[in-house]
């Protein structure tokens, strides 16, 4: 069993450049659907945006409690975002790994297992992210002890800053790395297997967690560099232009209808982030389906040059 994972991220690029009109066709569903669920999600909070620029604006105490309460009427609705959003990356994860298995785009229809896979992706991403939580926790703890104790040896409150930015650094870096060891699977849930948790799960990517963390990491900078050159030059541009319709250029005050514009100057930055988002999670889904076919004993990082698929 080949457990380097070197060149697999470049491989991944690779195969992306090549098979980009196959991925784009599986991809048309769940991105269409991001997309939707974005807009409305853009529309039903208008008004939380308006109050959070009023209160940026005009920063008083009423304008704050205005902002909190709208926040906190609408969590449900943010939980009901975020639960779609999630089924809606399981989905478009477990699509992408269709493809590279049978080599076959189905742009408007299920491949045969999809919703079953798809189910079982979820069921074992929420207890990955239990896992990720109780590991949270154990780390605050341990971090806020330890700051205790730098605290009763008076070092300088600058050093004990740094050391606990560190600290915190280092903890999302451990968090990410037990994610990781787990998602290396994931890509055979996706495909129909049912492995143990902690006996067949962890166990794949044993001896390259550092190195799959690392890449991890290099794959969500680039899709966050890419988001902030967007906002550069659609967002600010977007809203710019819009300003009048904002913000009264009399009165400097807020317009009634400030929500509706701010929803409306967005939608168009909204779809474009979920173009981003979707190469963003195809390019990784790839590499995590390179990952496991080499961490399991396939012939990883080759291509089938007549059907496109891993092998």
């Amino acid at each position: 069993m080949n457990k380097n994972l070197r060149g697999l991220l470049r491989a991944s690029l690779r195969l992306c450049r090549q098979n980009w009109r196959g991925l784009a066709a599986t991809s048309v569903l769940p991105f269409l659907l991001a997309s939707i669920i974005g807009t409305i999600q853009l529309w039903q909070m208008r008004d939380i945006y308006a109050a959070g620029l009023a209160a940026n604006l005009n920063p008083t105490v009423e304008a704050d409690a205005n902002l909190q309460n709208l926040v906190e009427g609408h969590i449900l609705l943010f939980l009901g975002f975020f639960i779609f959003n999630a089924l809606i990356t399981a989905w478009h994860f477990t699509r992408i790994v269709h493809f590279w298995k049978s080599g076959a785009a189905k742009p408007f229809s299920l491949m045969p297992g999809e919703l079953h896979e798809t189910a079982a992706v979820v069921v074992y991403g929420l207890f990955v992210g239990l896992v990720v939580v109780a590991a949270y926790f154990v780390a605050v703890l341990a971090i806020t002890l330890a700051a205790q104790l730098l605290a009763m040896v008076a070092l300088p409150a600058s050093l004990l800053e740094t050391s606990m930015g560190l600290a915190s650094l280092a903890m999302l870096g451990v968090l990410l790395g037990i994610a990781m060891r787990f998602f290396a699977g994931f890509p055979g849930i996706a495909q129909g297997a049912t492995p143990r948790p902690l006996r067949d799960l962890w166990p794949i990517a044993k001896g390259v967690g550092f190195g799959l963390t690392w890449r991890a990491i290099a794959v969500f900078a680039a899709f966050v560099a890419v988001s902030l050159v967007l906002l550069v030059i659609i967002m600010i541009p977007l809203l710019a232009g819009s300003e009048s319709e904002i913000v009264s250029p009399t009165t400097h005050e807020i317009s009634p209808d400030a929500g509706r514009a701010i929803a409306a100057v967005l939608a168009p930055a909204q779809v474009a982030g979920q173009w981003v988002r979707a190469c963003f999670l195809v390019l990784f889904s790839t590499f995590l389906t390179l990952v496991f076919a080499r961490l399991s004993g396939q012939d990883a990082g080759t291509q089938n040059k007549q059907n496109g698929q891993i092998n």
